[in-house]
């Protein structure tokens, strides 16, 4: 940087702003001269900050790391909602895939996506999951369920599990944090209504190089007061265990663990929590340090925490006495909700310690709506208004509430869905598609939003 050039900047501009003040001065105190004359210097002091600004603005950026931001770039309106859900990859390609076939879409030299061949066909596809590996696994595919994986030639096959040497009819299966995939039901044999698979390398099977295998079931009911024959929710835990619940709504816990070379599972009703069993759970989210929060349509959440005695104990709960139509998760253990009436309220830890409600958030204001809130892999938090715009979700230091924050685009279409890919793009689809990607280069307001940052870290 060219301190002396600098310094000769900041002297002109220190020039121009006294002879500012002492324009106004007199303007004001005896009324001569023009309005229109304090005006115009006014605009030439702001030129002049611009300018130099806009001189230093690549120096600025490399000492400070003050880009941010999005660009708007239009995607083929292939890429819709019409076209069904995607699935990005962590190779940076996506995965398209409607009620019956997927698809895959690359990126071509210039970085845009465009969309490659079929994959496989597969009937009344309803949901995905990417496991940890980077493999996808599809479940409600009809009676069936698949994992797609990337071969040794690095292209994508598909992966049927069988579940009918285990299970009548159609099990309740879920993908585990650690890429596992677990299977509960009315089994076939007498010790099987909970069966655990888990990808398996080697030259082998119909994926060269990978194969999901057994590896591990236990017996859920036929047990002194433990029968939960029926599961309709699974969620699994960052310390291997499993929280379910049954068609009543009574919890249990699986404990999967290793010892001597084999997968064990233990199970456990959770008896001392009937009294806070609630039917049609669908919601679940577990925070940072362990508590996990799990609630049903009904707007009802309770959020339970394993102590020291390897007990999962109440932690807090909330009812909101409406419908939710939204739940977003996020990776700080709170919860989003939106209610039936479009109202957004916040479920999280309050000051006390305890989880609940701790009221509406996010401006719920009559005339712009907010209809869907997105986090991305990168923590940064997105929200498409009624408006049109796409905006930043903020929080609250102070009290934890959630504020909409920045603008960042302005649709004129119905926004259906958000998508966070791995580089912390964002994905916005509906009729059309409309892909947010981080800057790469530092414009003038990135940094004048930023100078009162650069300038405390200067005086730290």
């Amino acid at each position: 940087m060219d301190c002396a050039k600098l310094k000769q900047d900041i002297a002109r501009l220190t020039e121009a702003k006294k002879d500012l003040e002492d324009f106004g001065e007199h303007f004001f105190d005896s009324a001569e001269g023009q309005l229109s004359d304090l005006e115009s210097k006014e605009k030439a002091i702001d030129g002049i900050r611009d300018e130099i600004l806009q001189n230093y603005l690549t120096e600025f950026a490399e000492k400070n790391q003050i880009i941010s931001g999005y660009d708007s770039i239009e995607a083929p309106d292939e890429f819709g909602t019409y076209e069904g859900d995607v699935v990005p990859l962590p190779d940076g390609r996506l995965l398209f895939y409607s009620e019956y076939d997927i698809r895959v879409a690359n990126k071509d030299g210039r970085g845009s996506f465009e969309m490659g061949e079929d994959i496989c066909d597969m009937a009344l596809i309803t949901s995905s999951k990417v496991l940890p590996n980077g493999d996808v696994f599809f479940d409600r595919c009809g009676e069936e369920f698949y994992v797609v994986c990337s071969g040794n030639d690095g292209k994508l096959k598909v992966d049927r599990l069988n579940d009918k040497d285990y299970f009548k009819g159609e099990p309740y299966v879920k993908s585990l944090p650690n890429g596992d995939i677990l299977m509960c039901g009315d089994s076939v044999g007498s010790e099987e209504s909970a069966v655990l698979y888990r990808r398996q390398d080697g030259n082998f099977g119909a994926i060269p190089g990978h194969e999901y295998v057994v590896v591990g079931s236990a017996d859920l009911y036929e047990r002194n007061r433990s029968d939960m024959k029926e599961i309709y929710f699974m969620t699994g835990l960052s310390n291997g265990d499993v929280i379910l619940s049954d068609s009543e709504g009574r919890l249990g816990v699986l404990s999967i663990y290793e010892e001597s070379g084999y997968t064990d599972i233990g199970f456990e009703r959770l008896d001392e929590l009937d009294d806070y069993t609630m039917s049609d759970i669908r919601y679940s989210n577990e925070s940072p340090d362990g508590f996990v929060t799990i609630g049903n349509g009904s707007g009802r959440l309770i959020t339970l925490y394993k102590g020291s005695d390897d007990k999962y104990e109440l932690a807090g709960e909330g009812r909101i006495n409406s419908v939710l139509s939204f739940f977003v998760p996020l990776s700080n253990g709170d919860a989003l909700v939106k209610d039936y009436n479009g109202r957004w309220f916040r479920y999280g830890m309050k000051p006390d310690g305890r989880y609940g409600y701790t009221g509406e958030c996010l401006d719920n204001d009559e005339d712009v709506r907010i209809s869907l809130v997105e986090e991305l892999p990168n923590g940064v938090i997105l929200a498409s208004c009624t408006d049109g715009n796409i905006r930043y979700v903020t929080q609250d230091r102070q009290d934890g509430s959630y504020k909409l924050g920045d603008f960042i685009a302005n649709i004129d279409w119905e926004v259906e869905d958000i998508t966070g890919l791995p580089n912390g793009d964002a994905m916005i689809r509906g009729e059309h598609c409309l892909v947010l990607r981080g800057k790469t280069d530092i414009t003038l307001e990135d940094l004048k939003r930023s100078l009162t940052d650069i300038a405390a870290k200067r005086h730290k």
